[in-house]
C-alpha cells in the first residue's frame, strides 16, 4: 500500500496509520451503481478501502451523465453495465484495491449468494423495495448498512448499526411508491446527491477505521436550494427518543418535511396532535416568529399541517 496515496488522509485524528491499514482490509458492498452509488464508489476507491463489490444490473444511458460521475458519453453510447463502466473508471484511479463489478438484482438469492460477509453495505438504490431486502438481510447478518436517498433539492441519510434502530423503525413496510418522490418524477439535483452521499462515505470512512460507535445518530437532511441542513432526532433500540417527541415534548425541527418525519420516527398516528417548537426557515410561515411554537396535526399520509398555538 503507498504511503503517499493517502498522507494527507492519514494525517486526520481518527484515522492515522492503524486507521488506513484498517480500511485497506475492509470490504464494501454498494447496492445501486447510479447517482449515489457512484459517488460514494468514488470516495471509497481513493480512500483505499480494499475491496469494492458494484451491485448493479442497469446500463449507462445519457441522461445518467448529468448525475453519476463515473460514466461518459462512451459508456451510454455502448449502453454498457453500470457496475463495469464504474469498475472500470475506478481501477484508472486506484489499481491498487480489487473492485469486483456484480451485474446482478440485489435480491435474496444474490445476498445469500456472497463469497463472505461485507463489513458494510451501502445504499445507492432508488427503490424501496430493494433498500428493505438489503436492511433485512442486514439486520440478520449483523452488518451494518447506511441508507441514503435524494429526489428534486433533498435528501436524507441514517446509519443503521446492528445495534441499533433500522429502516423498519422509520416504516414498518416499504412506503407505497405512489406516497415516494423519485428522480423519475420529481427530478434531482447533482448537488442534493453530492451532500447525501458526503454524509454516507463520512459516516463510512468512520466504520472501516473502527469509530462505528461514534457514528451519527440520526437522520441527516438536506435541502440544498434552501441551504437546510439538520440531523433530526431517531428511535434508539429501545423504541424511545434521543429527544423527548410526545405530547409535551419540544423538537426543534427546520421544514414541514421534518414534522413528517419526526412524526414517523415517533410511531405517531391519528387522531390526535403533538405541540413541536418549530425554528423558521421557509417562506410560508416567515411572518411568524422564529420561537413562536406551532401545532403539527399528523395525517395518515404522513403529511402536517402547521399552526400557531398558546404555549
Amino acid at each position: 500500500m503507498s504511503q503517499d496515496r493517502y498522507s494527507r488522509q492519514q494525517r486526520v485524528a481518527g484515522v492515522g496509520l492503524d486507521g488506513q491499514a484498517s480500511i485497506a482490509r475492509s470490504t464494501v458492498l454498494i447496492v445501486g451503481v447510479g447517482a449515489l452509488g457512484t459517488h460514494t464508489a468514488q470516495t471509497l476507491c481513493r480512500a483505499g478501502v480494499g475491496t469494492l463489490w458494484l451491485c448493479d444490473r442497469d446500463l449507462v444511458d445519457l441522461g445518467n451523465l448529468q448525475r453519476q460521475v463515473l460514466f461518459d458519453e462512451r459508456d451510454a453510447r455502448e449502453g454498457t453495465p453500470k457496475a463495469i463502466a464504474a469498475a472500470r473508471a475506478l481501477r484508472a484511479v486506484n489499481s491498487e484495491i480489487a473492485i469486483e463489478p456484480m451485474v446482478a438484482h440485489c435480491g435474496p438469492d444474490f445476498l445469500a449468494a456472497l463469497p463472505r460477509l461485507p463489513d458494510l453495505v451501502l445504499d445507492g438504490t432508488d427503490n424501496f423495495a430493494t433498500r428493505y431486502v438489503v436492511n433485512d438481510w442486514c439486520r440478520q447478518q449483523g452488518v451494518p448498512w447506511i441508507y441514503a436517498g435524494a429526489v428534486g433539492s433533498e435528501g436524507a441519510s441514517m446509519v443503521v448499526r446492528k445495534d441499533g434502530p433500522c429502516l423498519r423503525c422509520l416504516w414498518p413496510d416499504p412506503p407505497m411508491g405512489h406516497d415516494v418522490g423519485t428522480c423519475e418524477t420529481v427530478g434531482v439535483l447533482e448537488p442534493a446527491i453530492a451532500a447525501v452521499t458526503a454524509f454516507q462515505s463520512a459516516e463510512a470512512l468512520k466504520i472501516l477505521v473502527g469509530r462505528g460507535a461514534e457514528t451519527t445518530r440520526g437522520i441527516f437532511t438536506c435541502d440544498v436550494f434552501r441551504g437546510s441542513y439538520a440531523v433530526l432526532a431517531r428511535l434508539d433500540p429501545a423504541g424511545l427518543f434521543d429527544t423527548s417527541f410526545d405530547g409535551d415534548g419540544i423538537v426543534n425541527l427546520d421544514s414541514r418535511r421534518e414534522v413528517r418525519w419526526a412524526a414517523e420516527l415517533a410511531g405517531l398516528r391519528p387522531p390526535g396532535s403533538v405541540k413541536v417548537g418549530i425554528r423558521l426557515n421557509w417562506d410560508d410561515f416567515a411572518e411568524v416568529s422564529s420561537v413562536t411554537p406551532l401545532l403539527a396535526r399528523i395525517y395518515p399520509n404522513g403529511l402536517a399541517d402547521v399552526n400557531q398555538f398558546e404555549a
